[in-house]
């Protein structure tokens, strides 16, 4: 086969794996199918009931107002038709956020073999400019369906439904059982919803305390995990709290769960029950119900110690391991890379030049997509959503011109080799400061490598063979975290998707060379 031909054949295989991985990333972000009335599980259906009984007029209903009375009352009403017992909770609390106030918290108690509890929360309360029915009437719902499941089932730990009052002016209700309610003392984890917008996947974005048995339960138990470290080192750089960080004060363990698409509704009038959807309900209740089968089994008196570092592939399974672990392993790998680079050297397959070139050539074109990202932000288009697909586009044109004019006459392998370099050193200090987000830049190298030595069975295809499957790993690794990027910031997402292609197609560098080989 001609340099013209191989090339040809890499190019429009490189073009196939990100049309692959792009469509995993579609597939990734699909909503479950609504479960009807009669489902055994958790049902959206019947929540979304629920949730028209509790939010009937799409009013606000802040903490101490007659609508939250009102809330609070038809709460009631539908707990007891169950054949529920509750016990509400009225309690002055005081928090840092906000003045002091009285609150009315409900709970549900469901006794089983040990005293250790499974709290699980969501708040009644909305702000006063939305009915906040995915903020958060959508977890009040799910809790009562939760309740639903828990009533005629046996369970070793004890489960305590807790709705929460005045969550929007300060954790008030959160603060109120922490302080003031016996159960708090015997609570061993926490489950808590929330929902910034009315639609998308029901993300496990955020863990309390330490985390890698829980992250362990929710990889057995979740029917389409979707979740990941980068979400929980992302979330902790934001002025955000959710009930959760009352948990976590307390030193509760625990999860968070949320779903964040349509985030135009998120505290404003347009948050209301019809706009809601309800296969996100769904998605949420699923997330909700999993993670409470594997808790109340669990040894909560005992838990495992430990963090994790963590993400799930494409929704399918949860890869976690011990965070400690990521800059041992980053700093391994670096040592792996400096040797194969030795080696080639020794051998006369790679000169000097060859890799500086390369490793230049890598951090212009970052700088490339950087630039490009700057520039499309500035535009009066980045007012939309729909530019997020030109970034797309014009990230691979961009690409396509540097390649053109810096590669010629670097080498394949010395491109190559420069991108696996490049990324491991830079895995280095991430894996130090933000372990959880190290696996971006280690992984796709890891693999990278692994192709190489596939690719040694046949002639002249080392190289890009390693590309390949560098470039696949980079984008099932990116692609489904850049999407999230541009639901949860919109227009401002822009940067970071151009940056984050950038990342992705690093990989592709050997493969649009002429006369690609090892």
């Amino acid at each position: 086969m001609t340099g013209a031909h191989r090339r040809g054949l890499w190019t429009w295989a490189a073009v196939g794996v990100l049309i692959l991985v792009a469509g995993l990333t579609a597939w990734r972000y699909r909503l479950p199918a609504l479960a009807d009335l009669s489902a055994d599980g958790f049902s959206g259906a019947r929540a979304m009931v629920t949730l028209k009984r509790l939010l009937p007029d799409d009013e606000p209903h802040p903490r101490g107002s007659a609508a939250q009375a009102e809330v609070i009352g038809r709460l009631l009403e539908i707990l007891g038709e169950l054949g529920l017992e509750s016990e509400v909770q009225k309690a002055e609390a005081c928090t840092h956020y906000g003045p002091c106030a009285e609150v009315q918290n409900v709970m549900v108690h469901f006794p089983g073999e040990m005293a250790e509890t499974v709290l699980v929360s969501a708040h009644t309360d909305s702000v006063e400019s939305s009915p906040g029915a995915g903020d958060d009437g959508q977890g009040v719902a799910i809790l009562v369906e939760l309740a639903r499941y828990l009533r005629d089932r046996a369970h070793r730990n004890t489960v305590t439904l807790l709705f929460t009052d005045g969550e929007e002016h300060g954790l008030l209700g959160a603060t109120a059982f922490i302080e003031g309610h016996p159960t708090a003392a015997r609570v061993g984890a926490a489950i808590n919803l929330e929902a910034r917008g009315q639609s998308g996947v029901s993300t496990l974005f955020r863990t309390a305390g330490e985390d890698a048995w829980l992250i362990d339960l929710y990889a057995r138990n979740a029917p389409h995990p979707f979740t990941s470290s980068v979400h929980q080192v992302v979330f902790e750089t934001m002025p955000h709290d959710t009930d959760l960080s009352i948990w976590e004060r307390a030193g509760i363990p625990g999860v968070d769960f949320a779903f964040i698409e349509r985030p135009e509704a998120y505290h404003t009038a347009l948050d209301t029950v019809d706009r809601l959807e309800p296969r996100s309900v769904q998605s949420q209740g699923e997330n909700a119900l999993a993670m409470l089968r594997g808790l109340v089994d669990a040894d909560l008196a005992n838990p495992p110690r430990g963090h994790a570092a963590w993400f799930d592939v494409m929704g399918v399974q949860v890869v976690h391991w011990p965070r400690p672990w990521t800059f041992w392993f980053c700093l391994l790998w670096f040592g792996v890379t400096a040797v194969g680079c030795l080696r080639k050297g020794r051998s006369q397959q790679l000169r000097p030049r060859d890799l500086g070139a390369g490793t230049l050539v890598v951090l212009l074109a970052l700088a490339g997509s950087l630039l490009l990202g700057w520039g499309l932000a500035s535009l009066p288009l980045a007012l939309h959503q729909w530019p997020m697909a030109l970034v797309v586009v014009l990230s691979v044109l961009c690409w396509s011109v540097v390649i053109a004019w810096l590669t010629r006459g670097v080498s394949p392998l010395g491109l190559h080799l420069a991108a696996c370099v490049f990324m491991t050193m830079a895995a280095l200090p991430v894996a130090l400061f933000w372990p959880g987000v190290a696996h971006l830049l280690v992984l796709p190298p890891v693999f990278a490598t692994a192709g190489r030595l596939l690719g040694l069975r046949w002639p002249s295809s080392e190289t890009p063979a390693g590309a390949l499957l560098g470039l696949f790993v980079a984008g099932v690794l990116w692609f489904p975290l850049l999407e999230g990027v541009r639901i949860a910031l919109g227009p401002t997402a822009i940067v970071v998707v151009a940056v984050g292609m950038g990342a992705v197609l690093v990989w592709a560098l050997p493969l649009w060379r002429r006369g690609v080989s090892a």
